[in-house]
Parts: C-alpha cells; structure tokens; sequence
C-alpha cells in the first residue's frame, strides 16, 4: 500500500530511484520514495525511473498462490536445479522468479509516481531468468509522448547488468497543474 509522505509516495517493499534526463535521484532508503511533483512535471522523452527490488521465496510463493501459476520451478528447487534445456539439463540454483512478478514492477512505477494513471497496454519479451533472492533492477525510460498518452520502454536488469526482461508499456497520464 502506497502512502503519501512530504510529497513523495512510499510502499514498504520498493525501493525506486528516480532519475531524470539530465538528473539522477536517488534514494538509499529500502522503500519506495517517488518524488511524483518533480517526476510530472519533467515528463518528457528520456525521463527515467528505476526501482530495484529482490524478491524472497514468500513473495514468489504469494504470487504462485495468487496466480495459481503452478510450474514448480518457481517453488521447488529439485524441479529447478532439473529444469533446462535438452540435451543438457543445466537448471538452476534456487526457485526461478516468475517473469510476470518481475514484470509488474513496471505498473508500479508508473501508478506510484503518476497517481490516477491508466495502464492501456503492455508487450513483454522474457530473455534470462532471475532467481528468488536475487536483486532485480525495473527501469522505465519516456519512449514518446502525445497528449496524455505515453510510451515507455520497459526492462528488468539483473545487478550484473543482465537483460531479464523488456518491452513497451503504454499509459493514459493525466496533464499535472
């Protein structure tokens, strides 16, 4: 749940770093704190927001459980150290991050920091897998505007620089006064 706080808004299971153009926030605070007046008013094309977060097994087993997404990879580790590609199963370390979980971490910069925003759309490529446990980066940069209508460019990064996850988001942000 977002609360307002000295103008910005916090969520105690984000932490964002907003960053501009020709700016860079940033925030230290294991929370998400989103300047939303400065962010509005400099919504323009390569205006950037980040979020990092790291998602523990609770988180991936409330989202299973919510979902009813019931791949056991993301909830057994037997089942994910035997997944993989054939012929060579290499599988993974720990339970795998649902690519969607990660996902969402784009509507959640975009709501946070443009209250009353309306998500319209959004395209989603899953390249590498992100492990429970593993900081996950959510980056959303002004790819266009037109009115009230604006294009970001989405993508999940691992903290190695990793693309994990990329796409389009489109939402409807009304004008600020």
């Amino acid at each position: 749940m977002l609360k307002k706080t000295f103008g910005a808004f916090r969520s105690p299971s984000l932490r964002v770093l907003a960053a501009y153009s020709d700016q860079r926030l940033s925030s230290s605070a294991n929370n998400c704190i989103i300047d939303a007046e400065s962010a509005s008013k400099r919504l323009q094309i390569g205006t950037v927001l980040e979020c990092r977060r790291t998602f523990s097994n609770e988180d991936i087993e409330s989202f299973v459980t919510t979902t009813g997404d019931s791949n056991p990879i993301h909830t057994d580790c037997k089942a994910a150290k035997a997944s993989g590609k054939a012929p060579v199963h290499v599988g993974f370390s720990g339970h795998v991050l649902p690519g969607v979980l990660c996902a969402a971490l784009f509507p959640a910069l975009i709501g946070s920091t443009f209250p009353g925003a309306i998500y319209l759309s959004q395209t989603l490529k899953f390249r590498k897998p992100a492990l429970a446990g593993e900081p996950v980066t959510a980056r959303i940069t002004v790819d266009s505007v037109s009115g009230s209508r604006v294009a970001f460019k989405t993508e999940c990064l691992s903290d190695y620089g990793t693309l994990l996850v990329d796409g389009v988001a489109v939402a409807l942000i009304r004008e600020q006064q």
